[in-house]
Parts: C-alpha cells; structure tokens; sequence
C-alpha cells in the first residue's frame, strides 16, 4: 500500500509508471549480473548458459563484465526476447512447451557436452525457464506434457507445487542439469520471480538437488492422465550426489528487491509506502479483484 503524504503533481499516471520503472529497473538482469561479476572476479574462458526470459538480459551483463573472457555462450529465451548477440539465441515456447523448447533441450545436451571438464560454467537463470527448455522422458509426447501443463496452469496449485511437477516430468530439470554439467565447477546466478526465493522453484531447479519431501505431489488431486505421465518419470539425482558439489547458487535479484524499489520511487514522489509481504498468488483476475477492492475501500490518496 502507498498513502500519500503530501501534495504533489497532478499526474497520477506518470507517478505510477515512474514507481513501476524503478521496481523493474532494481532488477534489471544486465545490470545485476555484470554488477555481481565486476565484484566478484571470475575466472577467464568461462562457458555460460542464460536460460530465461531475462536470458539475453543477463548474457549481455555478463559480457559487460567478462568481456574477452567468455569462450562460447548459448541463450534460450521467450519468443520476442530475443536480442542480437555473438552466440546462439534460442526462441522458445511460453507458458507451454513446444519443439523449440525441446529443440533447446537438446542443444543444451550437445553444449554442456562440448565444454571441457576442466572450465569454468556460468549459468544465469531466470523465470520462464521450466517451460523454454526441455528434454522429455521416454514414453510421453509433447503434446501430453503441454497438456499437462494446461492443465497446472488451471490448477490453482502455486508455483511450488507447479515446479514440483514439471521437474518430475523432465530429463533437465530437479538437478539433472548439474548431472550433465559435472564434474566443471559451475556458479548459477538467478533472478527469483517465486515465493521465498527456493533455489529449487526457480526455473524448476535444474541445479538444485531435490529433498525427499519435494519428490512428492498429491496424487490424490490430479487427474487420471497426470498420473499415468509420473510413472514415467525419471529419478532425480540424491542430495549428496557427487554432481553437486562443485555448484554454487547466487540469487541476484528478487521480487522484494523490487517491492523496496517502488517503495522508495514512491517516498521521493512524497508517499508514504507500506509493503505487503504476503505474495499475491492464485488466480489473477480474482487477484486483481482483491487488489481493487483494497484500493476503493482504502482511505483517499492511498495507491496499491
């Protein structure tokens, strides 16, 4: 919540844009990897993997501050992220999967593949990644695991609960990248768009290894063709595997990191700014239903 404090220009719509631009620009991924990486020297002939919708966002970042220092880079992003680079660029499917996105998968086998086991990998990370990259468990289809994902995204199951399955159903994700990447020492730089910045949720955890607990979902609550499609699944590697201990994970930017942005956009223009800590999950026209009705109830002057 923004109460306003004091007077100031009449221009409401210029205001809120101007608190919404400093939010994103808090967690801009250009300037918070090249940020990161100029303050902590990495070492030279890196390989990087920028999976994301802020993929090209972040490579750009990191080659503000490597420069010279990167040998080869492959970028998968949304379809109209895209930006003009010196490596690949790969345009995929969101919020569903498609052939791009296993076409991806299988260019990110080939490239992990091809990096000596002596370099150094940085991985950049960010949301949107579950669904842009992929490589399928034998025995289902695209088509299957596009209907699956439809079928999440009308669950009403947080994102949580949404990576905790699509990791499952996935030969990349819930650590498996690690696997392909040992024994190189990789560092994974993210942007976390996910309540509580779980290394695991963000991107489904391609890095990550997978607790016991998060190998479960509640069976009771999926259909019939959702469970057919787990039996599929392929095993995760064990937290103690030898694959991740040369991977380390820094979170970079943060949903909070945005909500204090436009916060403190928001008491230079003269409010008085609140932030909410509760995330605003579920479905999104309900959401904003919510919202709107916390704004019209609110006392005047105040801004949600």
């Amino acid at each position: 919540m923004v109460k306003q404090n004091t007077v100031v220009p009449s221009d409401p719509r210029h205001k809120l844009l101007e608190i919404f631009q400093a939010a994103v620009a808090s967690v801009n991924g250009r300037e918070r990897v090249a940020e990161y990486l100029l303050a902590h020297p990495t070492a030279t002939g890196v390989y990087i993997i920028a999976l994301g919708k802020a993929a090209c966002a972040m490579a750009q970042g990191a080659r503000q501050a490597l420069g010279d220092g990167i040998r080869d880079a492959l970028v998968v992003t949304k379809r109209g992220h895209a930006e003009s680079m010196p490596w690949p660029v790969v345009e995929a499917g969101h919020p569903l999967p498609d052939e791009a996105s296993l076409e991806a998968g299988e260019r990110l086998v080939r490239f992990a593949a091809a990096i000596p086991e002596a370099a150094d990998v940085l991985v950049l990370l960010s949301g949107g990644a579950s669904s842009l990259v992929e490589r399928l468990p034998s025995g289902i289809s695209l088509e299957q695991l596009r209907e699956i994902y439809r079928w999440l995204l009308a669950s009403g199951f947080d994102i949580a609960a949404c990576n905790r399955l699509r990791k499952r159903l996935s030969r990349l994700k819930g650590g498996r990248l690690a696997a392909l990447l040992s024994p190189r020492k990789v560092l994974c730089l993210a942007i976390s768009d996910v309540p509580g910045d779980d290394p695991r949720v963000i991107g489904s955890g391609p890095l990550v290894a997978e607790k016991e607990l998060d190998k479960k979902f509640p069976v009771t609550k999926i259909p019939d063709f959702v469970r057919a499609a787990v039996k599929h699944a392929p095993p995760t590697p064990d937290p103690d595997d030898a694959c991740f201990r040369h991977v380390r994970m820094e979170i970079i930017a943060t949903l909070g990191d945005a909500m204090k942005a436009a916060a403190g956009a928001a008491a230079k223009l003269g409010y008085q700014a609140d932030i909410k800590s509760d995330f605003v999950a579920g479905d999104a026209v309900a959401a904003g239903r919510n919202l709107a009705r916390q704004l019209i109830e609110s006392e005047p002057g105040r801004l949600c």
